[in-house]
């Protein structure tokens, strides 16, 4: 009730950009504010995001001669994987999995289980 319409009240969203029920982090939030323990998931969710920009970071500080094929990818890879050491990252995985197939029309393939 409450927590839920201050959710949606403090996220500025366009009319076009759908149902704000939609965000796959609302019910997390929500959750987190019933139980109090909502500067825990701010913990986790800024560690993931450090975790993510360090795995990209030292990739990108890297002189383009040193990198080998495919280390990119892999990179990629590992950062794309970072959310699901938490509770949140299945739905996190499993909400840019289902807009990305409804973008390409199709299944997304070697994406992280949900």
């Amino acid at each position: 009730g409450q927590v839920r319409a201050r959710l949606r009240r403090d996220f500025a969203a366009d009319e076009e950009d759908g149902d704000p029920a939609d965000l796959w982090w609302e019910p997390v939030l929500e959750q987190a504010v019933s139980d109090g323990t909502l500067p825990a998931l701010t913990g986790e969710a800024f560690g993931a995001l450090d975790h993510m920009y360090a795995l990209l970071a030292v990739r990108y500080a890297e002189a383009p001669r040193e990198r080998r094929p495919g280390d990119t990818h892999d990179v990629l890879g590992k950062a794309v994987r970072v959310p699901s050491g938490y509770a949140w990252g299945p739905l996190l995985h499993e909400s840019f999995a289902e807009r990305l197939r409804l973008a390409m029309g199709e299944p997304v393939p070697d994406w992280p289980e949900a």
